[in-house]
């Protein structure tokens, strides 16, 4: 983590996620991830085929999972605490890996 003069933080996350061959590689896919924060849904509209949506909590545990995932898709966040989590936009290319909120 990095300070900066305005008092705000910079934190760079590395998650390393093993699938059966290999390593995923951290790449882009376009998408659109609102609200940001979220309170009981979450929009997750995608530009390019998929094969899953992982949301992680702080302990990097898989909280839900969305297989084959549509273009739009909204996630129902019932059952997750406040806090901070990861979403995993995983496609043959690799993984695209964002932060979100929960605030219900």
């Amino acid at each position: 983590t990095n300070g900066t003069e305005s008092g705000t933080q910079q934190t760079t996350v590395t998650i390393i996620d093993n699938i059966v061959n290999g390593v995923y590689k951290v790449v882009n896919i376009a998408s659109s991830i609102f609200p940001n924060p979220a309170t009981g849904t979450l929009n997750v509209n995608l530009q390019e085929y998929v094969t899953a949506i992982r949301i992680l909590n702080d302990k990097g545990i898989t909280v839900k999972e969305i297989n084959d995932p549509a273009y739009q898709n909204v996630i129902d966040l019932e059952g997750l605490t406040d806090g901070m989590y990861v979403i995993q936009i995983i496609s043959e290319k690799g993984v695209s890996v964002r932060k979100i909120t929960i605030q219900k």
